[in-house]
């Protein structure tokens, strides 16, 4: 396998305020550019590097200043599919998501099983978006949304943190999870984690289990250094080289 050598460049950063863009799958819809903006901030350079192998090196990003106008290191061959471009994308969500659960992965290693509407799940599974269970007061359901603009978080995770099961918001900013009936309501704790937002936690209560508003902020503190967002391409071998003697400087 042969490493490759990119380096990311944002000519021209986009003037649309990040919170007025409504978001979407793999970050927000630039309404000025009629494009997805893709969060890169909370990815790896590997993650980086594997979706711009899939975008002909260049499209709408959010990156933190220090994603920029260096060295990516990629050390897998290249697919040549663009159709993999969400594929990965997807991975590198999941990917962000899963550590920011300290219990997601070791739950989702066993091999307790549950009834969900007659049909068996394992814990740490996804549940789908509309569960009929035979009881209803073991359902939890609610909207996620984006606390600045009103809208739904859609992609975001709201995982049941003690059994590491969850499920993922819809386009409208819904879930539903099934109680396991050997669990209490007040024994447990809902998680929402969203990529660039910041993680919530929810104590249930029987009176709290249904139409929950859960609203999130953008974190901007976790980022710690500029945030630029922008039509992004490959920097050019003489845009590397300017690059590398600015560092020196």
């Amino acid at each position: 396998m042969t490493a490759k050598r990119i380096q990311l460049t944002i000519p021209s950063p986009c003037e649309q305020s990040w919170q007025d863009m409504k978001p979407d799958e793999g970050g927000r819809f630039c309404m000025n550019c009629q494009k997805t903006v893709v969060d890169f901030t909370a990815m790896t350079d590997q993650q980086i590097a594997s979706i711009m192998a899939q975008t002909a090196n260049e499209g709408c990003g959010r990156f933190r200043q220090s994603q920029l106008e260096r060295s990516l290191q990629l050390s897998v061959t290249t697919p040549n599919s663009r159709g993999r471009f969400w594929g990965l994308l997807t991975a590198g969500l999941l990917g962000y998501q899963a550590a920011q659960s300290e219990s997601l992965a070791p739950l989702s290693q066993q091999s307790t099983s549950v009834q969900a509407g007659g049909e068996e799940r394992k814990s740490g599974q996804l549940e789908p978006e509309s569960i009929v269970p035979t009881d209803s007061s073991r359902i939890v359901s609610g909207r996620v949304v984006d606390e600045a603009s009103n809208t739904a978080a859609c992609g975001a995770t709201v995982l049941i943190k003690e059994l590491g099961r969850g499920a993922q918001v819809n386009k409208d900013g819904n879930f539903q999870l099934l109680i396991p009936a050997d669990h209490s309501l007040e024994q447990l704790t809902l998680q929402v984690t969203f990529i660039g937002y910041i993680t919530q936690e929810i104590r249930l209560t029987p009176t709290s289990r249904n139409s929950l508003d859960i609203r999130l902020n953008e974190d901007t503190t976790a980022l710690g250094e500029v945030v630029v967002v922008g039509g992004y391409k490959r920097a050019t071998f003489w845009q590397r080289l300017r690059n590398r003697f600015r560092s020196r400087h």
